[in-house]
């Protein structure tokens, strides 16, 4: 018989196999599917990579769904959390979990708009160290995150309140509890569901110090992968609207929350069989372990009691240290019935209200809001505003608040609803920047009567400037005509004089005759200086635009100057650097910028040399003028360049000059859009150089 029937069932396996397998095939077509390079550092309960390379922990069962759903492979990625920020800056996975949002990383990763989990930082310290307050701190050995929010936290909350502590840097949580067994740090900080976990296998002490609420997200490399933000945000919206979803059930299993244990059909049936075949063996039996059963039922009704029990106790607990004593603003804890259950001091300094004063929101509403009328516009925005409120969501809102005292404050309040349907406000004073911009408001009103005012006085400042620049016009075409045209003359006939053309002079002569021809150019340079400064000043001043070569205007101011360096002793060279070509711009302003630097380094250089180079660089002309001259102090590098300035060295009584050829200089060097800087060391030299912007012929 049993020969026979197996050809049946050797047939009916292999059809249902087919048939499975072309269901499954029916169902999941084949395609290539998506890689998704998940990275997680070690940070159960919330995610990590076990050694079989396998995703553990609430953000890793999450994805798991969503992979499920959307075809997705999953690859992961064990790293300690600076080298998975790190792969995230250089998009080398797609994505990151467990990581809470900051300014500074939207601006290298997208992050989902929903929230997995509220979480916030939990100080550890060594057993039997006393660390019952953040000021405690002062002078302690801290171990921490490298690139942890709550590392950040902590350090800006210590600097604030003015605690200096030593600060030690490791790759991930568990590493943070190994170096606090260890020994080699007196705390730590780690977030407090990690250390909820595994705080009994490494024998740290928890305290009451807690800080830094987040909320904990999904994120991918900046402009990445938007198609995976988006898929994970539409499942996780979803989950968290289904009390019954794997989202929960994840979050009651990794957060300790115990789950029913559902055992498979199997099991239940064989069990089943065991007890009725037991029941037909051993009545006696059977009533004993019905007994026993019950006992046991009970006991673990108990158990359970107690343990969900100590599990509020705790929560109750990690709640009102959350609330932080020390937390420069308003905090309140409002349970599921309205009752308040905790007021922070800076909640009492702010309102004049205790606890006792306000232990529910009825009596809030009726002493903060006196005003029967505003009273109720006040609650009815609040209530519906709380109807649409989902865990881990906060929305921001003002009101004016009658504080204990009769004072009125314009308040900002910012609630938060957590996991558990408790609300946590946090409340900040802005009366003042309120008052402000009043006042801007106020002044913005009486703008136009200030515009006017204002108009009319520009307008008679504009007649009166007006007036000045056509008598500035007056007085410079006259001292250009009636200064310069006796000094031309005076030059002129001198060097006639000199030359002998109007007779015979001795020696004597020509001496007085050279000086008096070299202080009449003199004169005659500072006058072109005054009207050139003056010229500027006024706008009067154009800068022409014309093809010439450069390198030959620079040849002939070497020529020019040459004479003047031979009479120091001085060593004049010029150095040039590529190919220059034409340039385009004022060919008279620019010799007249080489020759005032060239002038300037010759004029206070006693030995040694000065050098010319002029190179071309990215596009631009780069001009030198260096000397081995007495050199300028840094605090003289600013003022050099204002008119009439010159450097008080002991020397200025044995060199000549007005203190505006560098001013020209400057002023010129800006109107042709190029710079001009200056380096320098006492009794070394100064060097300056100016870059001139090149500009080819055809775009002149």
């Amino acid at each position: 018989m049993g020969r026979r029937a197996c050809p049946y069932f050797t047939g009916f396996l292999v059809t249902a196999v087919v048939l499975v397998i072309l269901f499954v095939f029916s169902v999941h077509p084949l395609e290539a599917k998506r890689t998704v390079r998940v990275a997680a550092e070690p940070n159960l309960p919330m995610a990590s990579v076990n050694d079989r390379g396998e995703g553990e922990g609430l953000f890793m069962d999450i994805l798991r769904y969503v992979a499920h759903y959307e075809g997705w492979a999953v690859s992961y990625v064990s790293c300690d959390w600076e080298h998975c920020l790190e792969m995230m800056r250089n998009g080398k996975i797609d994505l990151l979990a467990a990581i809470a949002f900051s300014e500074d990383r939207a601006g290298y990763a997208d992050f989902t708009g929903n929230s997995i989990v509220s979480n916030w930082g939990q100080v550890y310290a060594v057993r039997g160290e006393s660390v019952d307050s953040f000021m405690q701190l002062e002078g302690r050995r801290l171990v921490a995150v490298k690139g942890d929010t709550h590392n950040i936290a902590l350090r800006d909350m210590l600097f604030r309140f003015g605690v200096t502590a030593e600060f030690v840097e490791v790759g991930n949580y568990e590493q943070v509890f190994r170096e606090l067994k260890a020994g080699r740090a007196d705390a730590g900080v780690v977030n407090r569901f990690f250390g909820l976990l595994h705080e009994d296998a490494h024998d740290v002490r928890r305290t009451n110090l807690i800080f830094n609420p987040i909320e904990l997200r999904f994120a991918a490399p900046k402009g990445k992968s938007p198609d995976l933000i988006a898929a994970l945000d539409r499942y996780i919206e979803t989950l968290k609207t289904d009390r019954n979803s794997p989202y929960y059930y994840s979050l009651r299993r990794w957060t300790g929350i115990a789950g029913r244990k559902d055992y498979p059909a199997w099991v239940r049936w064989a069990v089943v069989s065991v007890i009725a075949i037991a029941c037909l063996v051993l009545l006696h039996n059977l009533i004993l372990r019905m007994r026993v059963k019950s006992r046991t039922a009970r006991l673990e009704k108990e158990i359970l009691e107690r343990v969900q029990a100590d599990e509020a106790l705790l929560r109750e607990k990690d709640r009102e240290l959350a609330l932080t004593e020390n937390a420069p603003f308003g905090m309140v804890m409002i349970a599921g019935d309205g009752t308040y259950r905790y007021a922070n001091p800076k909640f009492t300094e702010m309102f004049g209200y205790i606890l006792n004063d306000v232990p529910d929101g009825r009596t809030w509403f009726r002493k903060a809001y006196p005003d029967r009328e505003y009273r109720h516009r006040v609650i009815g925005a609040w209530l519906e505003m709380v109807e649409r409120f989902t865990p881990g969501e906060n929305r921001a809102y003002e009101n004016r608040v009658i504080c204990a005292d009769g004072t009125e404050k314009i308040v900002n309040f910012t609630p938060v609803r957590l996991h558990d349907g408790e609300i946590l406000i946090t409340m900040e004073d802005i009366t003042a920047r309120r008052m402000a911009e009043n006042q801007l408001v106020k002044y913005r009103n009486h703008l136009e009567e200030l515009v006017a005012e204002r108009t009319a006085e520009l307008e008679v400042a504009r007649e009166r400037a007006e007036s000045a620049d056509h008598l500035k016009s007056a007085f410079l075409a006259t001292m250009s005509h009636e200064l310069r045209t006796p000094l031309n003359s005076i030059i002129g006939f001198t060097g006639l004089l000199v030359q002998g053309l109007a007779g015979p002079i001795n020696d004597e002569q020509r001496k007085q005759l050279g000086m008096v021809q070299n202080s009449s150019r003199h004169l005659l340079d500072l006058i072109n200086d005054v009207l050139d400064i003056s010229k500027i000043e006024a706008g009067q001043l154009d800068i022409e635009a014309e093809s010439f070569d450069l390198m030959a205007s620079i040849d002939r101011v070497v020529g020019l100057v040459t004479p003047l360096a031979e009479k120091k002793g001085l060593a004049l060279s010029l150095r040039t650097a590529g190919e220059i070509g034409t340039f385009v711009g004022d060919r008279r302003r620019v010799e007249q910028i080489i020759i005032n630097l060239v002038n300037n380094s010759i004029k206070f250089t006693e030995k040694g040399f000065v050098e010319i180079s002029c190179a071309a660089r990215d596009g631009d002309v780069v001009l030198t003028v260096r000397d081995s001259g007495i050199g300028i102090d840094a605090g003289d590098l600013d003022r050099i360049f204002n008119p009439f300035q010159q450097v008080d060295t002991g020397l200025s009584r044995r060199h000549e000059g007005t203190g505006l050829g560098l001013s020209i200089t400057r002023k010129l060097v800006d109107m042709m859009g190029g710079q001009i800087s200056v380096q320098s060391v006492i009794g070394e030299g100064s060097t300056f150089t100016v870059v001139f912007p090149a500009q080819r012929k055809e775009e002149a």
